[in-house]
This record gives structure tokens, C-alpha cells and sequence, in this order.
């Protein structure tokens, strides 16, 4: 859903799709200094903020996604993990590793990706030990 700015009137910089946790809300956000941004929101946010994928684009990118997911949305740019809104982000996403996907055994966890799921897999194995 990539928007083109053909006036050049919207300010270039990126669109992030960031998570608060391995199982909180999505944020769908711009700015033009990504890595200041993390550090800001990481310091206002007390779950570990975790980097979904973040696109090269201009703010009309993220003011259309915003207009997409409204139905979702819980308070300012912070959106609801719906499958609609993780099925975005995993066409957005380049590396099969990140995908999102659920847990086969637990359907009522929230998604997490690969990297998440072993991580719990190795929780759930050593409570078992």
C-alpha cells in the first residue's frame, strides 16, 4: 500500500511498524530520524519496543495506513495486532525469519514471529525440565 507523492508536498523520511512487547499493541508511525525515534519512544515505553519492518517513503504513507486500519485503532498511532494489520506487515516484510505467525498449540496467544516463537519454545522447555 505504498503511497506515491507525486506533488512532493509530504516530507520524505520513513514508516515504522514498531511493537510495544512481543504481544502489545502496533504502532504505525514517520519520522525522519529513525533511530532518535526509537530511542525516544523506547524510553516512554515499558515493554521492549520491537522493530517490525520500517519503509523508506514519504508521511503521506503512514497518514493512508492510518485512514486503512481507523476501525483498529486504539489511541493515537497505536493500532490493534488484527490479522488484517499483521498480514500488511508481512508483505512488507523481506526476510521469511520475521513473518508473524501464530502459536499452533495456544491459538488464543497473540502472533509473534519465528524468532519469538523459539524464544518461547525454550521458556516452555525449561519450565518443563
Amino acid at each position: 500500500m505504498r503511497v506515491i507523492d507525486i506533488a512532493d508536498k509530504f516530507r520524505k523520511g520513513y514508516v515504522y511498524f514498531i511493537r510495544a512487547g512481543y504481544f502489545g499493541p502496533i504502532k504505525i508511525g514517520f519520522t525522519t530520524n529513525f533511530k532518535k525515534r526509537l530511542i525516544h519512544l523506547q524510553t516512554g515505553c515499558p515493554e521492549k519496543i520491537i522493530v517490525l519492518v520500517v519503509l523508506k517513503t514519504n508521511q503521506a504513507t503512514e497518514l493512508s495506513y492510518h485512514q486503512s486500519y481507523a476501525k483498529i485503532n486504539i489511541i493515537g498511532e497505536w493500532f490493534q495486532p488484527t490479522n488484517e494489520l499483521l498480514e500488511e506487515i508481512n508483505l512488507l516484510i523481506k526476510d521469511e525469519n520475521d513473518r508473524i505467525y501464530y502459536d499452533p498449540e495456544n491459538p488464543s496467544w497473540e502472533p509473534m514471529n519465528k524468532k519469538q516463537m523459539e524464544s518461547l519454545l525454550r521458556y516452555k522447555e525449561a519450565q518443563n525440565d
